[in-house]
């Protein structure tokens, strides 16, 4: 066979074999590199976690570089994707979300308001909750989530799952998204208890305020009987109606 090819010819094919040697080589040392870095950068994540005295009640793994923790105990929120940083959220900085497929909003909530939109597996389908059915795609170019933090100094979170054509019948994807669909019903919990939480607060300081208020009246009231402006029999009237509101 070679005496057939010529030495220009031998050597092309050496020289063929010889790169994609190279870069076989180069893909498998980068994948064992990106193994190892997300390794320790995991590593750094929990490190800091136990130092703090953070108690892990959730793990939520969406790709080797995308992950969740959660602490309900404290209500935060560890959220790790490709960048360096760790993102430590409380939960009642959470303000709202949006899932992002091929640069199409398919989910999004807001804290206090219901959540839109819905996930699909599979080729073809129609978005869950949507007032109108359509055609999606077989094949998912990007997929990514959002999410929004009353926090000045990091307002925005973004988890970027997928940024290469893959196709919605593979595995991967499923459970990709089967991921993104529990985290979003966490989000939703989390989002909920929050606004409870507020709600109760401000009934707690309207209580407190109008308690302050009777008070103030039954001071004034008995400032008057100080004065000799009402009698006694009037301020204990006076006073009766007010606790009376109190109670009711």
């Amino acid at each position: 066979m070679l005496n057939l090819l010529g030495s220009s010819d031998v050597g092309s094919i050496i020289c063929l074999f010889v790169l994609l040697l190279l870069a076989v080589t180069y893909i498998v040392v980068a994948c064992i590199n990106q193994k190892e870095n997300q390794k320790k950068s995991k590593e750094k994540v929990l490190e800091y976690i136990e130092k703090n005295n953070y108690k892990i009640d959730k793990e939520i793994f969406f790709t080797n570089s995308h992950y969740v923790l959660l602490d309900n105990e404290k209500e935060t929120m560890f959220i790790k994707n490709d960048k360096e940083d760790l993102n430590i959220i409380s939960y009642k900085e959470i303000n709202s979300f949006e899932v992002k497929e091929n640069e199409e909003s398919i989910m999004k909530g807001r804290s206090g308001s219901v959540i839109a939109g819905g996930l699909l597996f599979g080729g073809v389908g129609a978005l869950a909750g949507s007032a109108r059915q359509k055609e999606i795609k077989k094949v998912c170019n990007s997929l990514s989530l959002y999410l929004v933090i009353n926090d000045i100094n990091n307002p925005n979170v973004e988890m970027n799952f997928i940024s290469f054509p893959i196709r919605k019948d593979y595995s991967d994807y499923k459970n990709l998204v089967s991921k993104i669909q529990e985290f979003v019903a966490i989000l939703k919990i989390i989002m909920e208890n929050q606004k409870d939480k507020s709600r109760v607060k401000k009934e707690k300081e309207n209580t407190k305020i109008s308690n302050n208020d009777e008070v103030k009246l039954l001071r004034e009231y008995k400032k008057l009987l100080d004065d000799g402006i009402i009698n006694q029999e009037e301020f204990n009237d006076k006073k009766t109606e007010i606790l009376n509101k109190k109670t009711t």
